[in-house]
């Protein structure tokens, strides 16, 4: 049997019925129901200031809680949404769209199921001011946790205060707060997590926690000044995947800390200027960062256990600072010019004889590396400038400037390996007034140097 109350504030019904339709005006919608096949639908549009509260209880059966709400004004929130099937195996469905002007609101949505159920989220804001105060998920059976959000506006993730117009809740900043999440939050904690994300707009903050068996895929950020914090901590059961498939916009701000076993993707995609990206793993990780055409673009990678990366920048002045500790692999490709780079390789000592400190840098293009030097052979090998560094063990590092049809000049290359197996190779195949400074300090040291073209040096200390 199913029990449904619905209570209208300042309008006009209660009533005992299968599932409820509230129409309302500046009022309070109230949803109450317990049994099995719970399922409701309130919709408040006309004036702002609308309210829905939901509970589903469904503690007896497979059948599951089924909920719609839509908020089709301004000053709207969806408060303390709760669907619980945790004494059943039922599942939960919500799906919320807030389309009104601004400052509407989801203060809470926690579904939790057991068993075999699944918990289902679908989230649709559009306007300016709107926030996601609190999205929850918890699954302890086999099941799925699925959250799918869009927002679509300005200002979205902040909270207004009604009497005054002003902000008076925001969060994140820098690297998005490298990030444990926090504003907007979004979590889920089970062995089968997805969040799709999409966020239109400009200047909208967001934070998204998984723990569990976690996939954050097909997110995507079309705007500028927009920030987002990703926290993903895996468990025995299962890795951590992130695709943050494309960032179209600019003085962007996206951290992401993964724990576990960990796969991320983060691509700046079109023109993209002035972006700032961190990509934080730690465990067994697997990072691969892009940015296929922008300036002024800000990337770091920090890997912490066996770690293997891949970055890749095409145009000028981005910068690149990639630090691995432990088992490192490192792939780079900068393509353009007067792009910067410091990249540090680490294998702590106690960690098992043969473990790698291997480094391809690839550059093509003009004045890469942080410039300076020309006089006193790679200024002494004092370092420095466009600064690579391998510490411990197994180092390799191989080096190429230029092709036979990319002709690359001024380049400015530090590099220095301390302790253990050492090797370099530098081939720089084409192009003038290139500088190269080696420093290899500690064990079997080797550097191997090729310069075609006219005014390249190269300073060699071990």
């Amino acid at each position: 049997m199913t029990k449904t109350r619905l209570a209208l504030m300042a309008a006009v019904a209660s009533a005992a019925i299968s599932s409820g339709y509230a129409y309302a005006a500046s009022n309070n919608a109230t949803v109450d129901q317990s049994g099995n096949q719970n399922s409701a639908s309130i919709i408040q549009d006309e004036a702002d200031n609308n309210r829905a509260f939901v509970t589903q209880i469904n503690d007896t059966d497979s059948n599951s809680n089924t909920l719609t709400i839509e908020q089709k004004s301004s000053w709207s929130s969806a408060f303390g949404v709760v669907q619980d099937a945790s004494t059943g195996t039922g599942s939960n469905t919500a799906d919320i769209l807030q389309q009104g002007r601004t400052a509407n609101n989801i203060r809470g949505l926690t579904q939790t199921v057991t068993d075999a159920g699944s918990n289902t989220a679908t989230i649709n804001e559009t306007g300016y001011n709107n926030s996601i105060r609190s999205v929850s998920q918890t699954n302890t059976g086999a099941s799925d946790n699925t959250i799918s959000i869009d927002l679509s506006g300005s200002r979205n993730g902040y909270t207004n205060s009604r009497a005054t117009g002003s902000v008076v809740w925001s969060a994140l900043s820098g690297y998005a707060a490298t990030s444990t999440a926090s504003n907007g939050v979004v979590s889920q904690d089970g062995t089968g997590n997805d969040i799709t994300l999409a966020i239109t707009g400009d200047d909208n903050l967001f934070g998204v926690s998984q723990k569990g068996t976690n996939s954050l895929s097909a997110l995507s950020i079309t705007g500028d000044t927009n920030q987002l914090g990703v926290y993903q901590e895996s468990t025995a059961a299962g890795p951590n995947s992130l695709t943050i498939a494309a960032i179209n916009g600019d003085d962007n701000n996206i951290g992401a800390y993964q724990y576990g076993a960990n796969t991320g993707t983060i691509n700046l995609d079109t023109t993209s200027n002035r972006n700032m990206v961190l990509l934080h793993q730690s465990g067994d990780n697997t990072g691969t960062v892009s940015i296929s055409n922008g300036s002024d673009n800000s990337i770091s990678l920090v890997q912490d256990g066996t770690n293997s990366a891949d970055i890749a920048v095409a145009r000028s002045f981005n910068e690149i600072y990639a630090t691995q500790i432990g088992t490192n692999l490192l792939d780079a490709d900068i393509e353009g010019n007067f792009n910067s780079f410091t990249i540090n390789q680490t294998t702590p000592n106690g960690t098992l004889i043969g473990a790698q400190n291997e480094l391809t840098l690839s550059v093509y293009g003009n004045s890469n590396g942080l410039r300076s030097w020309r006089g006193n052979v790679a200024h002494d090998v004092g370092l420095t400038a466009g600064t690579l560094t391998q510490t411990g063990l197994d180092n390799t590092a191989n080096v190429s400037v230029g092709s036979s049809s990319s002709f690359s000049a001024n380049n400015v290359l530090a590099l220095a390996q301390i302790g253990d197996s050492n090797s370099i190779a530098i081939d720089i195949s084409a192009g003038n007034s290139n500088q190269v400074a080696i420093s290899q300090t500690g064990d079997s040291n080797s550097s191997a140097v090729t310069q075609v073209g006219s005014d390249n040096v190269v300073g060699i200390s071990q």
